[in-house]
């Protein structure tokens, strides 16, 4: 079984997705053509109070708007960081059984500081022996702003 994991962002105060959270489901469409995974968590709680929906709810919003099927989509909820995303995330993939478990995010996530997401995820496999892939593109579509 293939589970992807699809790390959120901090959304706008209306609820709508930023560019870079729409930067990475759109980079998941293009995961889900690649890598045909079975699951899909959507990862990200409500970091945003004024906005008062999870990251998570907009996204699978969004990928269901987008084609993909409504019963692939897992929801994590819970998490307000980056180390929340893989605390919360990665029991829900593991509890799959999975032989791979791939993670979905921009560039940033993996290159900008002070973030050490592949470690954040690493750590949670213990000793299990599960492909572990890391799924992005060279740049985002947007430099960073600063949103």
């Amino acid at each position: 079984m293939k589970v992807a994991i699809v790390l959120g962002y901090y959304l706008n105060d209306d609820g709508s997705p930023r560019d870079r959270l729409v930067a990475r489901l759109k980079l998941t469409l293009d995961m889900i053509k690649d890598l045909n995974p079975d699951k899909i968590i959507v990862s990200g709680g409500i970091a945003n109070r004024k906005a008062g929906v999870s990251e998570a709810s907009v996204m699978g919003k969004w990928l269901i708007d987008n084609g993909v099927d409504k019963d692939m989509i897992i929801y994590e909820e819970k998490s307000g960081s980056t180390r929340g995303n893989a605390i919360y995330s990665m029991p829900m993939a593991l509890a799959l059984n999975p032989d791979m478990v791939i993670l979905v995010s921009t560039m940033d996530h993996f290159v900008d500081q002070p973030y050490n997401t592949i470690a954040y995820f690493n750590d949670m496999f213990d000793s299990r022996n599960i492909n572990f892939l890391i799924y992005s593109k060279s740049k985002t579509e947007k430099p960073f702003s600063g949103d």
